[in-house]
């Protein structure tokens, strides 16, 4: 399930407030 990916991407935003941080963060763990 996604739920723990979802979850650790939602604590991410949350402590970031910056869609862009967490895309760029999303983008490198998938490298």
């Amino acid at each position: 399930m996604d739920t723990q990916h979802l979850t650790q991407a939602k604590v991410v935003r949350e402590l970031t407030g910056d869609h862009c941080i967490v895309r760029e963060l999303l983008m490198t763990y998938s490298l």
